[in-house]
Order: structure tokens, then sequence, then C-alpha cells
């Protein structure tokens, strides 16, 4: 429960600079309005699109083959984002919590997973029948 408190008094969250996906840390900071500055692209997950400064904050990768954060745009983005973290905050806050709410919460996230573990079950006639 103290999770969403000490995010709470966040200016920002950064930690996906990899390039490679988008976990749950960065999910909660979003969650309760936090600004996430992060490098992934903007179809990071399969039926979600987020936007930039939008949502969040995307960072330029350093190349079109190297998804990890340039470092020169990301202290862009920082400096951007920690020169008035209230306005940056009431830019996406919103969004970000509507995101979550439509897309990520547990709710949502175990349907997706029991309609595809359904879609699999389907196709396998080798699956066990349910009555």
């Amino acid at each position: 429960r103290a999770i969403p408190d000490y995010l709470a008094a966040a200016d920002l969250e950064v930690h996906e600079l990899d390039g490679q996906g988008f976990g749950t840390a960065s999910l909660e900071a979003l969650a309760v309005g936090i600004p996430v500055v992060a490098a992934i692209k903007p179809n990071n997950f399969v039926d979600v699109i987020v936007e930039d400064r939008k949502h969040l904050y995307l960072t330029a990768p350093l190349s079109a083959r190297d998804g990890r954060a340039d470092p020169a745009a990301l202290a862009e983005t920082l400096l951007e984002v920690l020169a008035d973290p209230a306005a940056a905050r009431r830019k996406v806050a919103t969004n970000a919590q509507t995101l979550i709410d439509e897309h990520f919460t547990i709710q949502h996230v175990t349907s997706k997973h029991l309609n595809v573990l359904a879609a699999l079950v389907a196709d396998n006639p080798r699956a066990p029948q349910t009555r």
C-alpha cells in the first residue's frame, strides 16, 4: 500500500531505458499519475498504443537498430520534465491513469490471459474437452 504514496511524492519515474520493454514499476507510476520517462516504441504493447507526452515521456533511441536511450535525448527529456514537474504531471497524469484503467488493471490483464489460453485450447484438437 505504501508504493502509491512513495510514487506520489516523486517528480518522475525513469528506468525503462534499454529499449526492451515496460515493467510493472513503470505501470504503477503511470497509475498514480507520475510522469514516466522511457525508451520504448509507441507500439511496445500488442494492442495498446502509448503516445509521447500524452501518456508518458518517450525519449529517443540511439538508432533504429539500437533501442537503448540516447544519452543526450534522455538528458533533454529529463530537463523538460524537471523544469516544471507540476506541469509535466498535469500534462500526462489523467491520460496515464486512464490508460492503466482501460488496459492494465489486474482484471484486464487476467482477462487477456484467459482469452489467449481459451483460444489455444480451442485450436488444439488434443486438448482435454470440458463439459
